[in-house]
C-alpha cells in the first residue's frame, strides 16, 4: 500500500513538473515573440540579473547578464542625450519606491540605435531601505519606425492639401481678370477656400510639439475659424456667443468634423438655404459637461424630423458619443431646427 502511494505521489509530482516546463515554455515564447526583457535588480548588492532578451537589447553578454552585473553595466548603454534623464527616474524611484516608467533609446555596441519601454516596480523593506527593484523592457524600435513614418506621410499630405488651396485660389484670382464683372464673386470665393486653408491646418491630426497657436485652441475659436466660409455678401451668417473653453487638437478634429456636417446641412436644407437665414451658435460650461447649442432662424419652415439619418448625421452622434463622452439631441422646430452638443470638457482637452 505504501508502495502503491509512493508512485501516485511520484506520478502527480511529474504531471505538476511538466505543467510547469509547459508554461514557463509559453511565457518565453510570448516574451520572444514580444521582444520583451525581464530584470530584477539587487540593490543592496547592486547586481542586475536579466534574461537573454534584456542582454541583447543592452549589448551584455546573456552569462554575464544571467550571473548578475552592476546597473551601470547597462545604464551606459542609454543613449547619451538620454541617460541623465534615466538616471534621474531611477534615483527618484529608488528612494520613494513605486512604479518606474521609462521610454528611451539604446545604442548598441554594433552603433546601431534602439528604442525600448522599461516598466518596474521598487520594493522597500520594513526600515524603508530600498531592497528590490523589477520589472520589463519592450524594444519598441519597429513601433517608432512606423509612427516616423506615418508622421512623414501626414506631412506630406499636408504639404499637397496646402498647395491644393494655393493653386485653386491662383487660378479664381487669374480667371477674374479676364472678367471683371466677376470680380466681387471670385474675392468672395476666393476668401472662402483661404478660410477653409485655415480651417484643414487646425483640424488635421497633429504631432506633439506641432499644434497650431490662435484662434483654434478653444472651441469657439475653432468654430469661427471653421464657419468663416459661409460669410455672404461680407455679412456674417453666425452669430457665436457664450462661454469658451480649451480644446485639443485631436479630438478638436472630431468636434469640427460634427460641425461641418451640421453646416453642410444648414446650406443644403436649412438656415443657410435662404439669403436670409442666420445660425446662433451659444456655449456654455454646466460642471463637467460642455454644450454647444445650434440655433436656426429664417430658413424655409420645418415640417418635422427627416424619415431616415444620412450616414453623416450618423458618424455625427457616433463621434459625440466616442470621442467626445456626450450626444447630440436634436429639435425639428417649425421656425428652424434646434441642436444640442453636448461633450465632456475632459474630453475636449485631448
Amino acid at each position: 500500500m505504501a508502495q502503491l502511494d509512493l508512485r501516485r505521489s511520484n506520478k502527480a509530482l511529474s504531471e505538476s513538473e511538466r505543467r510547469l516546463r509547459s508554461s514557463e515554455e509559453r511565457l518565453q515564447l510570448a516574451l520572444d515573440a514580444g521582444h520583451i526583457g525581464t530584470w530584477a535588480w539587487d540593490i543592496a548588492r547592486n547586481r542586475v540579473i536579466a534574461d537573454a532578451n534584456l542582454a541583447q537589447m543592452f549589448s551584455v553578454s546573456p552569462d554575464e547578464a544571467a550571473n548578475g552585473a552592476p546597473v551601470e553595466r547597462f545604464v551606459t548603454a542609454v543613449h547619451p542625450e538620454d541617460r541623465w534623464h534615466v538616471e534621474a527616474i531611477l534615483a527618484e524611484v529608488v528612494e520613494r519606491g513605486g512604479d518606474y516608467d521609462a521610454e528611451h533609446r539604446l545604442i548598441q555596441s554594433d552603433g546601431r540605435m534602439r528604442w525600448i519601454a522599461a516598466r518596474g516596480r521598487c520594493e522597500h523593506d520594513g526600515q524603508g531601505r530600498p531592497v528590490r527593484f523589477t520589472g520589463v523592457t519592450v524594444d519598441i524600435t519597429a513601433l517608432k519606425r512606423a509612427h516616423e513614418a506615418e508622421e512623414l506621410l501626414a506631412r506630406e499630405l499636408r504639404h499637397r492639401i496646402k498647395n491644393i488651396f494655393a493653386v485653386v485660389g491662383g487660378l479664381v484670382a487669374l480667371s477674374a481678370r479676364g472678367h471683371p464683372e466677376a470680380k466681387g464673386f471670385a474675392e468672395e470665393f476666393r476668401q472662402r477656400v483661404n478660410a477653409l486653408a485655415q480651417a484643414h491646418e487646425y483640424v488635421r491630426p497633429h504631432s506633439p510639439g506641432d499644434v497650431p497657436s490662435g484662434a483654434g485652441e478653444t472651441v469657439l475659436g475653432l468654430m469661427r475659424l471653421l464657419l468663416a466660409p459661409y460669410r455672404q455678401g461680407g455679412r456674417e451668417r453666425f452669430v457665436i456667443e457664450g462661454e469658451d473653453v480649451p480644446l485639443g487638437a485631436k479630438n478638436g478634429t472630431a468636434l469640427a468634423l460634427i460641425m461641418h456636417e451640421q453646416a453642410t446641412n444648414a446650406v443644403k436644407y436649412g438656415a443657410l438655404s435662404t439669403d436670409r437665414g442666420m445660425v446662433r451658435l451659444t456655449g456654455e460650461r454646466d460642471g463637467d459637461l460642455y454644450r454647444l447649442t445650434w440655433e436656426e432662424v429664417g430658413g424655409p419652415p420645418v415640417a418635422g424630423a427627416p424619415e431616415r439619418k444620412g450616414f453623416g448625421t450618423q458618424m455625427a452622434s457616433r463621434s459625440a458619443a466616442g470621442q467626445l463622452g456626450g450626444s447630440i439631441e436634436r429639435d425639428w422646430a417649425a421656425g428652424g431646427l434646434n441642436a444640442t452638443i453636448s461633450m465632456e470638457r475632459e474630453k475636449l482637452l485631448v
